[in-house]
């Protein structure tokens, strides 16, 4: 079971992770002061925290995630481990979040070009994928988009002729840590059973 360590300040919305959280098959620790050495025994898999507790926990290990959960504008930081989200957040982004840095459901990383075509606009846009799992991908594209969003999104993958093309709803955007650079999250809203096939095999990694 991944273990979630929960610092909360005086803010009013932890409750409601708190709750989100509790729906997830996880062992969840709440804690209200950024104590680094009671952080560090509760070995977590993962730390939400808000950015006034950000300078305490950035001691830890970089190979746990920091998730800071922000109002307004979302921080930029260079450190591979610190991921921005900025409240407030509808239940399934968020937990869609928090399974992603923990690897919970599988996931391939992969990128490629892809393009992207926002239903109700007669534009297409080209961007780059990041990562694939069943429920959805993960990709870059330099044109603005907004939470719920619904778009067609197709791309090739290898040892496949056939281009895919699947519709999905962006959920987030968050700071990519590597270059302050804006991605977005998006869950697949509907796939074919031949597509799901495909990119089955794929994020299996068994072709």
């Amino acid at each position: 079971m991944k273990r979630i360590c929960l610092i909360r300040d005086r803010r009013p919305f932890w409750e409601i992770i708190a709750a989100y959280l509790k729906t997830v098959n996880a062992h969840l620790s709440l804690i209200d002061k950024p104590v680094l050495q009671i952080v560090s025994e509760k070995n977590p898999d993962i730390v939400i925290t808000g950015g006034s507790a950000y300078k305490e926990i950035s001691a830890l290990s970089q190979n746990i995630p920091k998730l800071v959960i922000t109002e307004g504008d979302i921080a930029e930081t260079r450190s591979r481990d610190v991921y921005f989200l900025s409240w407030p957040v509808g239940k399934e982004a968020f937990l869609e979040m928090t399974s992603r840095l923990l690897y919970i459901s599988e996931r391939r990383l992969f990128k490629a070009v892809i393009s992207i075509a926002p239903k109700g606009r007669d534009e297409t846009y080209l961007g780059k994928s990041l990562n694939f799992s069943m429920s959805g991908m993960a990709f870059k594209v330099e044109k603005p988009l907004n939470v719920g969003d619904i778009l067609t999104i197709s791309f090739f993958i290898p040892n496949s002729d056939e281009r895919l093309s699947i519709d999905a709803e962006v959920m987030r955007n968050s700071i990519d840590p590597d270059d302050g650079s804006v991605y977005y999250g998006a869950r697949f809203l509907s796939i074919e059973k031949g597509v799901r096939d495909v990119l089955d095999g794929f994020v299996k990694k068994i072709k």
